[in-house]
C-alpha cells in the first residue's frame, strides 16, 4: 500500500517554524545587521524626547486654556459693573439736573465749590453756568470716590466707621475697588436704590486685604482698580497740566503738556479721533463742552492749580475706568489712591499691554 504525503499549502509545520525563529534569533544577534532584539540608547532617547515634547505641547494648550478662561471671566465681571455703574452715573446726572434747575441748594453748592477752589472771597455771580459745572463735578466725586483720602470723602465715611473695618490689614491698593463696590451696592445714588450684592459671586467679590470691606476682584484674585476722572491718560505728565494765566481777550496755553493718544489707545481703543481741523475732541471736558471753567478762571484771574488738585486735568477727555491688571497682575497705571496715579497717570507701557479694561475688550 502506498502511503501518500499530504502537502497543505501556507501552513508550515512546526520543525519549519522553530527552524524560522532560530534563523531570526542568529540573524539578530548577528555584528552589521540591521535586525536588533531591542532598543538602543538613542532610541530611548528620542522616545522620551517626543513624550516631553507632548506633555509640554498639552500644557502650554491647557495652560492657554485657562489663560484665555481667566481673561473672559474678567471681561465679564468688569463689563457687568460698568454696566451698573454707567446707570447709575446716568441716575447721577438725571437727579443733579433737576437739582440744579431747581436751584433750592445752588447757593450751598457753590459755597463749597469756592472752598475747593480757594476763591471763598471771589465774587462769581458772573460765572453761574461754570459753577454749576463745577458742583456737578464736586457732587460726582463725592457719590464716587476712588480712595480713603480725606480729599475724596469726609472722615464720617461709612467706609471708614464701620465696625467691621479693621485699619491694620488695610492695603490702599484695594481703596479703588472697595469704593466702587460700596458705590454700587450700598450707597445711595439721589434717590436710586443700590444694587443688591447678589449680582455678583464670591469670584467677583473678595475682601483680599482682610480689612472687613469687600471688593471687586479680577479671575486671578487680584483687585481691580477704578479711576474716576482718567484725564492723566490723556494728558499724561508727571507735572499735570501747566497753565499760565493769559492777557484779557486770550485763551490760556498748556505748556509742554500736548494731548497724547498712545496709552489711552491701549485702555480706550474707541477714543475720538482728531480730524486734524477743528478742536482736538480730546481737548474737551464731557461736563463742560463750552470751556465754561476755564473761562471763569481766566476772568478770575486764576490757574488750574486748585481745580487740578480737586478735580482734573482742565479741557481734557475723560471716561470712567475700570482696570484689571490681567495674567501680568501689574497695573500699568499709577494706583488710583496716590497723587500723581488719581487721574490714571501711565506707569508702564508694557504693563498696559495685558490690562482689561472696561473699553477694550477685544481679547
Amino acid at each position: 500500500m502506498k502511503h501518500h504525503r499530504k502537502i497543505r499549502c501556507g501552513n508550515p509545520t512546526r520543525e519549519a517554524v522553530v527552524s524560522l525563529v532560530r534563523s531570526l534569533r542568529c540573524r539578530a544577534m548577528s555584528p552589521g545587521k540591521a535586525a536588533r532584539g531591542g532598543f538602543t540608547v538613542i532610541e530611548l532617547l528620542v522616545v522620551i524626547g517626543i513624550i516631553l515634547l507632548l506633555i509640554s505641547l498639552f500644557a502650554v494648550t491647557f495652560g492657554n486654556t485657562i489663560l484665555t478662561a481667566r481673561e473672559r471671566a474678567t471681561q465679564g465681571t468688569i463689563l457687568k459693573i460698568d454696566g451698573l455703574l454707567q446707570q447709575r452715573i446716568e441716575s447721577f446726572h438725571r437727579a443733579v439736573d433737576k437739582v440744579l434747575e431747581q436751584g433750592t441748594n445752588n447757593q450751598r453748592y457753590f459755597r463749597q465749590v469756592k472752598a475747593d477752589l480757594g476763591i471763598s472771597n471771589q465774587n462769581t455771580s458772573s460765572y453761574v453756568p461754570a459753577m454749576k459745572v463745577l458742583t456737578r463735578k464736586m457732587l460726582f466725586k463725592q457719590v464716587f470716590p476712588q480712595s480713603f483720602d480725606i480729599s475724596e470723602m469726609p472722615t464720617t465715611h461709612p467706609l471708614l466707621t464701620s465696625s467691621a473695618y479693621i485699619v491694620a490689614n488695610h492695603k490702599k491698593e484695594t481703596e479703588s475697588a472697595a469704593c466702587l463696590y460700596y458705590a454700587l451696592t450700598q450707597a445711595q445714588v439721589f434717590g436710586m436704590a443700590p444694587v443688591s450684592s447678589d449680582n455678583f459671586s464670591s469670584n467677583e467679590v473678595r475682601d483680599t486685604d482682610g480689612d472687613g470691606h469687600l471688593e471687586f476682584i479680577d479671575a486671578w484674585g487680584e483687585p481691580l482698580r477704578f479711576y474716576r476722572w482718567p484725564t492723566g491718560l490723556i494728558r499724561n505728565t508727571t507735572s499735570g497740566t501747566t497753565i499760565s494765566p493769559a492777557l484779557p481777550g486770550t485763551s490760556l496755553t498748556y505748556a509742554n503738556n500736548t494731548i497724547d493718544r498712545q496709552y489711552a489707545l491701549v485702555l480706550i481703543p474707541d477714543l475720538p479721533a482728531a480730524d486734524g481741523t477743528n478742536l482736538d475732541p480730546l481737548g474737551v471736558d464731557p461736563d463742560d463742552g463750552y470751556g465754561r471753567i476755564q473761562s471763569m478762571l481766566l476772568g478770575l484771574s486764576q490757574s488750574d492749580v486748585n481745580f487740578r488738585s480737586r478735580y482734573h486735568q482742565l479741557d481734557t477727555f475723560f471716561a470712567p475706568l475700570i482696570v484689571s491688571g490681567g495674567p501680568g497682575k501689574a497695573i500699568g497705571l499709577e494706583e488710583p489712591h496716590t497723587t500723581n496715579g488719581r487721574l490714571g497717570l501711565p506707569a508702564s507701557r508694557d504693563d498696559l499691554l495685558d490690562d482689561i479694561s472696561n473699553y477694550n475688550n477685544r481679547r
